[in-house]
Protein backbone atom coordinates (compact mmCIF):
# COMPACT_ATOMS: atom_id res chain seq x y z
CA UNK A 1 0.00 0.00 0.00
CA UNK A 2 1.20 3.19 -0.70
CA UNK A 3 0.80 6.87 1.36
CA UNK A 4 1.13 10.08 -0.38
CA UNK A 5 3.15 12.57 2.22
CA UNK A 6 3.44 16.03 2.15
CA UNK A 7 4.50 18.93 4.59
CA UNK A 8 3.81 21.79 6.63
CA UNK A 9 4.82 24.09 9.29
CA UNK A 10 5.52 23.86 13.13
CA UNK A 11 4.82 25.49 16.78
CA UNK A 12 5.51 24.14 19.98
CA UNK A 13 2.97 23.48 23.33
CA UNK A 14 3.36 22.58 27.05
CA UNK A 15 3.47 19.66 28.28
CA UNK A 16 0.50 17.68 29.76
CA UNK A 17 -0.01 14.23 31.63
CA UNK A 18 -2.35 11.89 29.48
CA UNK A 19 -5.09 9.67 30.78
CA UNK A 20 -5.80 6.35 29.22
CA UNK A 21 -9.31 5.99 28.20
CA UNK A 22 -11.45 4.27 30.71
CA UNK A 23 -13.98 1.64 30.18
CA UNK A 24 -11.82 -0.46 27.81
CA UNK A 25 -10.51 -3.89 27.38
CA UNK A 26 -6.97 -4.17 26.48
CA UNK A 27 -5.20 -5.44 23.72
CA UNK A 28 -1.50 -5.67 24.29
CA UNK A 29 0.42 -3.65 27.33
CA UNK A 30 4.29 -4.26 26.15
CA UNK A 31 4.79 -3.58 30.32
CA UNK A 32 7.14 -0.69 29.39
CA UNK A 33 9.28 -3.50 27.55
CA UNK A 34 10.68 -4.41 30.60
CA UNK A 35 12.26 -7.66 31.54
CA UNK A 36 10.13 -10.20 33.26
CA UNK A 37 9.56 -13.47 34.51
CA UNK A 38 7.05 -16.34 33.52
CA UNK A 39 6.85 -15.53 31.07
CA UNK A 40 9.96 -13.73 29.86
CA UNK A 41 9.10 -10.87 27.39
CA UNK A 42 11.84 -8.69 26.53
CA UNK A 43 15.94 -8.52 27.08
CA UNK A 44 18.78 -6.56 25.76
CA UNK A 45 18.80 -6.72 21.83
CA UNK A 46 16.95 -6.87 18.43
CA UNK A 47 13.35 -6.34 19.22
CA UNK A 48 12.27 -8.79 16.34
CA UNK A 49 11.38 -11.77 18.01
CA UNK A 50 10.87 -10.53 21.06
CA UNK A 51 7.86 -11.03 23.01
CA UNK A 52 6.96 -14.46 21.85
CA UNK A 53 4.42 -15.54 24.46
CA UNK A 54 2.11 -12.38 23.54
CA UNK A 55 3.49 -11.56 19.80
CA UNK A 56 6.54 -11.79 18.50
CA UNK A 57 7.58 -8.46 17.28
CA UNK A 58 7.81 -8.12 13.46
CA UNK A 59 10.09 -6.36 11.24
CA UNK A 60 9.46 -5.46 7.48
CA UNK A 61 13.36 -4.82 6.65
CA UNK A 62 16.71 -5.64 7.84
CA UNK A 63 18.74 -2.36 6.88
CA UNK A 64 17.86 -0.08 10.01
CA UNK A 65 17.61 -1.32 13.98
CA UNK A 66 15.19 -1.38 16.79
CA UNK A 67 16.77 -2.65 20.07
CA UNK A 68 15.94 -3.27 23.48
CA UNK A 69 18.47 -1.36 25.77
CA UNK A 70 18.92 0.15 29.17
CA UNK A 71 20.48 3.67 28.25
CA UNK A 72 17.75 6.04 27.67
CA UNK A 73 14.04 5.45 29.61
CA UNK A 74 11.14 6.41 30.32
CA UNK A 75 10.49 4.34 32.92
CA UNK A 76 11.60 1.19 34.54
CA UNK A 77 15.07 -0.23 33.03
CA UNK A 78 14.41 -0.72 29.54
CA UNK A 79 12.92 1.10 26.60
CA UNK A 80 13.30 0.72 22.62
CA UNK A 81 16.00 2.53 20.99
CA UNK A 82 15.29 3.00 16.76
CA UNK A 83 18.04 4.21 15.07
CA UNK A 84 17.92 4.53 11.26
CA UNK A 85 20.28 3.62 8.63
CA UNK A 86 21.66 6.28 6.67
CA UNK A 87 20.35 4.34 3.20
CA UNK A 88 17.46 4.77 0.57
CA UNK A 89 16.40 1.58 2.08
CA UNK A 90 16.15 2.55 5.87
CA UNK A 91 12.29 2.68 6.01
CA UNK A 92 11.25 0.37 8.17
CA UNK A 93 8.96 -0.71 10.85
CA UNK A 94 8.23 -2.68 13.68
CA UNK A 95 5.04 -4.80 14.94
CA UNK A 96 3.44 -6.96 16.82
CA UNK A 97 -0.01 -8.10 15.10
CA UNK A 98 -3.41 -8.37 17.00
CA UNK A 99 -5.78 -8.60 14.57
CA UNK A 100 -9.42 -6.74 16.46
CA UNK A 101 -12.97 -6.14 14.81
CA UNK A 102 -13.57 -3.46 17.46
CA UNK A 103 -16.98 -4.32 19.44
CA UNK A 104 -16.20 -0.85 21.33
CA UNK A 105 -16.28 3.05 19.69
CA UNK A 106 -13.16 3.28 19.77
CA UNK A 107 -9.25 2.05 19.77
CA UNK A 108 -6.30 3.44 21.34
CA UNK A 109 -2.50 3.18 20.79
CA UNK A 110 0.02 5.15 23.50
CA UNK A 111 3.00 4.89 23.54
CA UNK A 112 6.36 7.30 25.07
CA UNK A 113 8.60 8.90 22.55
CA UNK A 114 11.89 10.39 22.81
CA UNK A 115 13.60 12.04 19.39
CA UNK A 116 17.54 12.98 19.41
CA UNK A 117 17.76 15.79 16.71
CA UNK A 118 19.14 14.77 13.69
CA UNK A 119 21.90 17.66 12.25
CA UNK A 120 23.38 16.60 9.45
CA UNK A 121 24.89 19.16 6.81
CA UNK A 122 22.29 19.81 3.87
CA UNK A 123 19.55 17.93 5.21
CA UNK A 124 16.98 20.41 6.36
CA UNK A 125 14.69 17.81 7.42
CA UNK A 126 15.68 14.41 9.47
CA UNK A 127 13.97 11.15 9.21
CA UNK A 128 10.69 10.46 11.04
CA UNK A 129 9.96 8.48 13.61
CA UNK A 130 6.43 7.57 14.88
CA UNK A 131 3.44 5.12 15.12
CA UNK A 132 0.99 3.49 12.47
CA UNK A 133 -1.82 1.91 12.81
CA UNK A 134 -3.76 -0.42 9.75
CA UNK A 135 -6.06 -3.07 9.17
CA UNK A 136 -4.33 -6.14 7.72
CA UNK A 137 -7.45 -8.42 8.06
CA UNK A 138 -7.83 -9.42 4.55
CA UNK A 139 -7.88 -8.43 1.28
CA UNK A 140 -5.25 -7.60 -1.39
CA UNK A 141 -4.18 -3.98 0.20
CA UNK A 142 -3.70 -2.70 3.54
CA UNK A 143 -5.48 0.19 4.60
CA UNK A 144 -3.83 2.94 6.91
CA UNK A 145 -5.97 3.84 9.62
CA UNK A 146 -3.53 7.06 10.71
CA UNK A 147 -0.39 7.94 11.49
CA UNK A 148 2.14 9.87 14.09
CA UNK A 149 5.20 11.41 12.75
CA UNK A 150 7.94 13.10 14.32
CA UNK A 151 10.61 14.83 12.42
CA UNK A 152 13.87 14.67 13.86
CA UNK A 153 15.17 17.94 12.16
CA UNK A 154 12.39 20.32 13.27
CA UNK A 155 10.62 18.41 15.80
CA UNK A 156 7.42 19.22 14.16
CA UNK A 157 4.30 16.71 14.91
CA UNK A 158 2.61 15.20 11.65
CA UNK A 159 -0.36 13.23 11.13
CA UNK A 160 -1.71 11.63 7.58
CA UNK A 161 -4.78 13.47 5.82
CA UNK A 162 -7.55 11.33 5.18
CA UNK A 163 -7.81 9.80 1.49
CA UNK A 164 -4.45 11.71 0.19
CA UNK A 165 -2.47 10.85 3.01
CA UNK A 166 -0.89 14.03 2.49
CA UNK A 167 1.84 14.48 5.46
CA UNK A 168 -0.18 17.72 7.88
CA UNK A 169 1.39 19.13 10.20
CA UNK A 170 -0.16 19.51 13.33
CA UNK A 171 1.17 22.75 14.35
CA UNK A 172 2.92 22.13 17.10
CA UNK A 173 6.53 20.32 18.10
CA UNK A 174 8.33 18.59 20.53
CA UNK A 175 11.33 19.23 22.44
CA UNK A 176 14.41 17.25 21.52
CA UNK A 177 15.58 14.88 23.74
CA UNK A 178 12.32 14.39 26.42
CA UNK A 179 10.12 12.32 26.96
CA UNK A 180 6.20 12.83 25.20
CA UNK A 181 3.57 11.22 25.66
CA UNK A 182 1.50 10.49 22.35
CA UNK A 183 -1.90 8.31 21.52
CA UNK A 184 -3.72 7.67 18.31
CA UNK A 185 -7.28 7.13 18.70
CA UNK A 186 -9.75 5.50 16.30
CA UNK A 187 -13.39 6.33 16.15
CA UNK A 188 -14.76 3.41 14.60
CA UNK A 189 -18.23 5.34 14.55
CA UNK A 190 -16.95 8.20 12.99
CA UNK A 191 -14.30 6.77 10.73
CA UNK A 192 -12.20 9.11 12.19
CA UNK A 193 -8.87 9.61 14.34
CA UNK A 194 -7.44 11.73 16.60
CA UNK A 195 -3.97 12.87 17.83
CA UNK A 196 -2.65 13.55 21.23
CA UNK A 197 0.41 14.85 22.50
CA UNK A 198 0.74 14.84 26.78
CA UNK A 199 -2.80 14.99 27.00
CA UNK A 200 -3.78 17.42 24.64
CA UNK A 201 -5.37 16.79 21.49
CA UNK A 202 -3.22 18.09 18.26
CA UNK A 203 -5.23 16.79 15.35
CA UNK A 204 -8.35 14.91 13.84
CA UNK A 205 -9.24 14.14 10.58
CA UNK A 206 -11.09 10.87 8.66
CA UNK A 207 -8.87 7.31 8.40
CA UNK A 208 -6.72 7.77 5.60
CA UNK A 209 -7.63 4.95 3.65
CA UNK A 210 -11.45 3.67 2.81
CA UNK A 211 -12.37 -0.16 3.92
CA UNK A 212 -11.53 0.42 7.33
CA UNK A 213 -13.43 -2.82 9.53
CA UNK A 214 -11.04 -3.78 12.47
CA UNK A 215 -7.54 -3.17 13.69
CA UNK A 216 -4.08 -5.56 12.53
CA UNK A 217 -0.99 -3.62 14.30
CA UNK A 218 0.16 -0.42 15.31
CA UNK A 219 4.06 -0.48 13.97
CA UNK A 220 6.64 1.75 15.68
CA UNK A 221 7.78 3.25 12.66
CA UNK A 222 11.13 5.29 10.87
CA UNK A 223 10.95 6.72 7.21
CA UNK A 224 13.19 9.59 5.48
CA UNK A 225 11.88 12.65 4.41
CA UNK A 226 11.85 12.76 1.04
CA UNK A 227 12.65 9.11 -0.99
CA UNK A 228 15.70 9.82 -3.18
CA UNK A 229 15.32 13.33 -3.01
CA UNK A 230 19.23 14.68 -2.02
CA UNK A 231 20.34 14.38 1.58
CA UNK A 232 17.02 13.70 3.04
CA UNK A 233 16.50 10.46 1.55
CA UNK A 234 19.71 8.97 3.13
CA UNK A 235 19.08 10.99 6.89
CA UNK A 236 19.80 8.59 9.63
CA UNK A 237 18.41 9.48 13.02
CA UNK A 238 17.22 7.96 16.40
CA UNK A 239 14.51 8.04 18.45
CA UNK A 240 13.03 6.52 21.98
CA UNK A 241 10.44 4.17 22.62
CA UNK A 242 8.56 3.39 25.89
CA UNK A 243 5.29 2.58 27.66
CA UNK A 244 3.44 1.24 24.23
CA UNK A 245 -0.28 0.30 24.97
CA UNK A 246 -3.50 -0.39 22.81
CA UNK A 247 -6.66 -0.48 24.42
CA UNK A 248 -10.34 -0.38 23.28
CA UNK A 249 -13.38 1.62 24.81
CA UNK A 250 -16.81 2.53 24.80
CA UNK A 251 -15.61 6.06 25.60
CA UNK A 252 -13.00 9.17 23.85
CA UNK A 253 -10.15 10.53 25.19
CA UNK A 254 -10.39 14.15 26.52
CA UNK A 255 -11.21 16.30 23.81
CA UNK A 256 -9.63 19.65 24.61
CA UNK A 257 -9.80 22.60 21.89
CA UNK A 258 -7.52 22.08 18.92
CA UNK A 259 -3.93 23.52 19.68
CA UNK A 260 -3.04 25.59 15.90
CA UNK A 261 -3.50 22.90 13.81
CA UNK A 262 -2.89 23.37 10.41
CA UNK A 263 -5.42 23.27 7.83
CA UNK A 264 -4.44 23.76 4.34
CA UNK A 265 -0.64 22.28 4.21
CA UNK A 266 1.56 24.18 3.19
CA UNK A 267 3.49 21.62 -0.03
CA UNK A 268 6.67 21.18 0.10
CA UNK A 269 7.40 17.51 -0.66
CA UNK A 270 5.32 14.46 -1.85
CA UNK A 271 6.32 11.08 -1.68
CA UNK A 272 4.88 7.16 -1.22
CA UNK A 273 6.06 4.86 1.24
CA UNK A 274 5.31 1.52 0.66
CA UNK A 275 4.66 -1.14 3.74
CA UNK A 276 6.38 -4.03 3.46
CA UNK A 277 4.81 -7.37 4.73
CA UNK A 278 5.16 -7.79 8.31
CA UNK A 279 4.36 -11.35 8.60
Amino acid sequence: MFHRLTIATTAVIALVILARPSQGALVYDSAGFEPTANPSRFSSGALEGQDATFGPWNTDNNVSTASVETTTIQSGVQAVRVDRAASVHGDQRWSIFKPTTPTLRYLSVSWDQNVSQTSLAGVAHGPLFGVEAYDDTGGATVPLVGASFVDSATGTVYYQARTTGSLTSSGTAVTFGRWNHFALQADFNTGTYQLYLNGSQIASDGFVDPGITGFSDAPLTTVAYSDGIGANATASGTAYFDNYVITTSATAMPEPAMLGAVVVPIILVARRIRRRALR
